[in-house]
């Protein structure tokens, strides 16, 4: 939950410890949390100034400190962003902190970077085995939808569909890996699979363009799929913050 114009910040400060460095630890714990999520700006050097009662040159320090700590980056002219922190190779391997909110977009942005690309490949290399088999993950998906039924099973079964089409298995493996890393998060916070029909219209249309064995199109109506669904992801997060 992002922090309103008149929000008042206590300090926390241990003995010993600076200013800077208690304002940067409740920035911190306030991105880890999902309070600010990952791309959200943060509030201007005045208001931070405000909110906490210190010195512009205190909350500079703070800020500095998060930038540091690759929490957070300068745009020029636009302000301060909130970044999603720097890991090591092998923090790829270990499994994700559910109670990490920046985690799910992290794992949704390496996803439409990954996906965008299988559907454009997939509409290269349809065959016509494959073009029936997503024609029936999507006819699943609508019948699913329109019983009024959980749909995350068959809207997963159709992106790994669509994945297959592309005839490279390390597009449906990957893709099975990052949903392993999202179904923790997405039960930790209470978060489901989107039941508007816009969400089924968006399959519809990546199908079709599949189908048309047109890789641009494939790849916009992917492109714009994933990017909404950050958008409804990032509203739910917000809800369940609340």
């Amino acid at each position: 939950m992002a922090l309103t114009p008149n929000d008042a910040i206590p300090l926390r400060r241990p003995t010993g410890d600076s200013l800077s460095t208690e304002i940067f630890r409740q920035l911190k714990e306030q991105i880890e949390t999902g309070e600010f999520l990952v791309g959200e700006k943060l509030p201007s050097e005045a208001r931070l100034t405000e909110r906490f009662g210190v010195s512009r040159t205190v909350v500079r320090e703070a800020v500095a400190a998060l930038r540091a700590e690759g929490l957070a980056v300068s745009q020029q002219g636009a302000g301060v962003f909130v970044q999603a922190p720097k890991v090591s190779p092998m923090e790829m391997f270990r499994p994700a902190d559910p109670s990490k909110t920046y985690t799910v977009i992290e794992l949704m942005e390496l996803r439409t970077a990954v996906e965008v690309e299988a559907a454009s490949l997939a509409a290269a290399r349809l065959t016509p085995e494959n073009d029936d088999l997503i024609h029936q993950a999507l006819n699943r998906l609508v019948a699913t939808f329109h019983a009024n039924e959980d749909i995350a099973v068959p809207d997963l079964a159709l992106h790994i569909a669509i994945a297959n089409c592309t005839g490279n298995s390390r597009f449906p493996m990957f893709l099975e890996l990052l949903e392993r890393e999202m179904s923790p998060f997405k039960k930790h916070h209470g978060i489901h699979t989107n039941r508007s029909l816009v969400f089924v219209e968006e399959h519809t249309d990546i199908v079709l363009a599949i189908s048309a064995r047109d890789p641009q199109a494939a790849r916009d109506a992917m492109r714009t799929h994933l990017e909404r669904s950050q958008i409804r992801y990032r509203d739910l997060l917000r809800e369940a913050l609340a």
